[in-house]
């Protein structure tokens, strides 16, 4: 119960982020929208090797490569 400033925060981000996920979907056909949604396994990655210290395997860092060319191709592809 001590920390539920915390919890009000993280719900709020939390629907937030669902209501982004709305409007773009509205905007954007959702196949455009949902791949640029794997943008958050970059994200996931720099987390893990800067706070875990966690290295890769050449398998993921070549899944790595090919989602970045994915997503710059969906993202020119317009």
């Amino acid at each position: 119960m001590r920390a539920w400033r915390t919890s009000l925060f993280v719900g709020f981000i939390g629907a937030a982020a669902s209501t982004a996920w709305f409007v773009a979907m509205a905007i954007e056909p959702i196949a455009h929208v949902r791949t640029l949604a794997l943008i958050e396994l970059l994200f996931a990655y720099a987390i893990s090797r800067r706070v875990f210290r966690e290295s890769l395997t050449r398998t993921e860092m070549i899944g790595i490569v090919l989602l970045a060319v994915g997503l710059a191709t969906v993202a020119l592809g317009r």
